[in-house]
C-alpha cells in the first residue's frame, strides 16, 4: 500500500478528518477583529512543523518541484503587498495585516503536505475513504442541525464568534461543523467533485 512509513501519512489523515469535523470553537480572539485562533489552526501549525522537519531531513525536496516556483511567486507578491500596506498605505492595523498574511501561508501549506504525502503513496484508497466518511459525517451533522437542534458554532458576526452555541431557526442556513454556510458550501463544492470523479472512474480501487 505504501512504499515506506512516513509521518506525513497519518498527518494527512488527521487533517482530512479533523479540520472538517471539528466544530469551530474559538480558543482566543485577535485584537481588532472577531476572527479567532482555533484548535484546527494549532493542528495545522503542528503539521507544518513536522513537514518542515521532513523537508530539512530530505534536503528540501520541495524546491525540486516546478510548481513550487509558482507558489514562491505568489508568496512573494502577498508579502510585498502586506509590507506595502503596513509601511505606506496603513490600511489596517499591523496585527490584522500580518494575520491575513499568515492565513494565506497556512492554507497553501496544506497543499504541499498533501502533494508530498500522495507522491509517496502507491494506493490512494485510504485517503479517499477518509474523505468520504468525513463528508458523510459533515452531512449527518448538518441534517442534525436542521431537524434535531444540533448546536451551531458560527463566526458570522462579532457576538457569534465568541463561541456561543446557537440553534437554527426557519431562516438559518445550515453550516454543519463549519463556521459559516459559505465555508460548508466551499468544502462540499470541492469534495463532492473529488468523490464523484473517483466513483465514476473507479481508478482508486484498481
Amino acid at each position: 500500500m505504501f512504499k515506506k512509513f512516513s509521518l506525513l501519512r497519518p498527518i494527512l489523515a488527521i487533517l482530512i478528518i479533523f479540520i472538517p469535523l471539528y466544530p469551530k470553537f474559538p480558543l482566543f480572539n485577535v485584537d481588532g477583529t472577531y476572527v479567532a485562533i482555533r484548535l484546527d489552526d494549532i493542528v495545522v501549525a503542528i503539521s507544518v512543523f513536522f513537514y518542515l522537519i521532513y523537508q530539512i531531513k530530505n534536503h528540501f525536496l520541495i524546491f525540486k518541484q516546478k510548481i513550487t516556483l509558482l507558489f514562491f511567486a505568489y508568496f512573494t507578491a502577498i508579502t510585498i503587498s502586506t509590507i506595502t500596506a503596513i509601511i505606506i498605505f496603513q490600511t489596517d492595523p499591523t496585527n490584522i495585516l500580518l494575520l491575513n498574511l499568515f492565513r494565506r501561508f497556512e492554507y497553501i501549506s496544506l497543499f504541499f503536505i498533501t502533494i508530498e504525502t500522495l507522491r509517496q503513496s502507491v494506493n490512494l484508497k485510504p485517503y479517499y475513504l477518509f474523505l468520504l466518511f468525513t463528508t458523510i459525517g459533515v452531512a449527518v451533522y448538518g441534517f442534525g442541525q436542521k431537524y434535531f437542534s444540533f448546536p451551531v458554532v458560527s463566526t458570522m458576526n462579532s457576538e457569534f464568534s465568541k463561541g456561543q452555541l446557537l440553534q437554527m431557526n426557519t431562516w438559518t442556513r445550515i453550516s454543519s461543523t463549519f463556521a459559516g454556510h459559505y465555508d460548508l458550501a466551499v468544502y462540499l463544492s470541492l469534495v463532492l467533485i473529488i468523490i464523484g470523479v473517483v466513483l465514476s472512474f473507479k481508478k482508486i480501487f484498481s
